[in-house]
């Protein structure tokens, strides 16, 4: 378990009772395994502590998504083929199948698979061996199988959409990769670990309020999408310390958002987006026009003075022209509240 953890970073509670799953299953390696879940929650990630930490983590680990192999060229990528298998063959490819050896072949997106492709997957996992295109030697299948998808497989057997005795073979062990939204106490965990993995020599850190607004975001991408979000931030911040205006601006949207208007009837009208656009229009009018010209750290500035302009303003008036309630909202105290203020260019508070 210490050794997993290594590799999958998070301490909530649904993150915790998948790697105890996964600690039961990675010593079989002859237990074919499904993972399951949303995009992005970090399925491969799964699948690599599984091979490295399981018998054979010498042997090769293969991934393939299926999804992005044509149906026509299925078997010559999965069982390779001879030359002259067909028009354009004109040396022997060695499938994926035959390149995972006795290490692990992991199949992303099996939910994909048309129907004749599941068939033709069901055959050599039933068989335990698979041919080339056009060979005639009989080759052994030895490697672990582990699958992911992000459908739900039950309903696509349900629906005929998956073959139920497909779906039987690949799932001897079921491992389900939490959204990142069920792993809220994780976020400021994984943030702050891939900042030190992509932050190479320099000396960054969060602003409190970064981390306040990355951990109050839904993440509908997961993991992957904190990731960019990190890597995004890093590329925009001018200093060491990462400020909320580094983060991506559907971020910086999703803050300035007013909540939905609840009306007597218990319907919820649609959030003003008026000040979105005027934060759109800020920006824009923030850069000179010959920006291309402009020192970027100079460049920067006045786009983080337009955010703030935006930002402050509305927090203000959000909160009744309250200077301390506004800082407190922003988690800023009301020294730094004032001197962002000014320095963004806006009139005197309470002029």
């Amino acid at each position: 378990m210490v050794k997993l953890r290594e590799k999958i970073h998070g301490e909530s509670a649904s993150l915790l009772a998948e790697l105890w799953q996964l600690t039961r299953v990675i010593p079989h390696a002859d237990s074919n395994v499904l993972l399951l879940g949303e995009s992005g929650t970090g399925k491969e990630l799964f699948a690599r502590a599984i091979h490295e930490l399981g018998p054979r983590p010498d042997a090769p680990f293969v991934a393939a998504q299926v999804s992005a192999i044509h149906e026509h060229l299925f078997e010559s990528e999965m069982f390779g083929h001879e030359k002259g298998a067909f028009t354009g063959a004109d040396r022997q490819h060695i499938g994926l199948f035959e390149q995972a050896g006795d290490g692990t072949l992991f199949l992303d997106e099996i939910g994909d698979l048309s129907a004749s492709a599941q068939i033709r997957l069901l055959r050599v996992i039933q068989e335990k061996k698979f041919r080339r295109l056009n060979g005639k030697e009989e080759l052994p299948f030895k490697a672990r199988l582990v699958c992911a998808t992000h459908h739900n497989l039950p309903e696509e057997v349900r629906h005929k959409k998956f073959r139920l005795d497909l779906y039987q073979r690949i799932n001897e062990a079921t491992i389900h990769a939490p959204p990142l939204r069920e792993r809220k106490g994780d976020i400021e965990v994984l943030a702050r670990y891939f900042l030190r993995l992509h932050s190479g020599e320099r000396q960054t850190a969060f602003a409190d309020e970064t981390l306040k607004i990355l951990c109050g975001y839904p993440f509908p991408g997961n993991v992957r999408e904190l990731e960019n979000i990190v890597k995004s931030a890093l590329r925009a911040c001018v200093g060491e310390i990462i400020l909320p205006q580094s983060l991506p601006m559907r971020i910086m949207n999703d803050l300035l958002r007013d909540p939905p208007v609840t009306t007597s009837d218990n319907e919820t009208e649609a959030p003003n987006l008026d000040h979105i656009e005027e934060l759109m229009d800020e920006l824009a009018r923030s850069l000179p026009a010959d920006w291309l010209t402009t020192a970027y750290r100079e460049a920067a500035r006045s786009y983080n003075q337009a955010f703030d302009r935006v930002y402050l303003r509305k927090m203000l008036e959000h909160h009744k022209h309250n200077l301390k309630a506004a800082a407190k909202a922003s988690d800023l105290d009301p020294k730094t509240f004032r001197n962002r203020w000014k320095q963004s260019g806006l009139p005197p508070i309470g002029g």
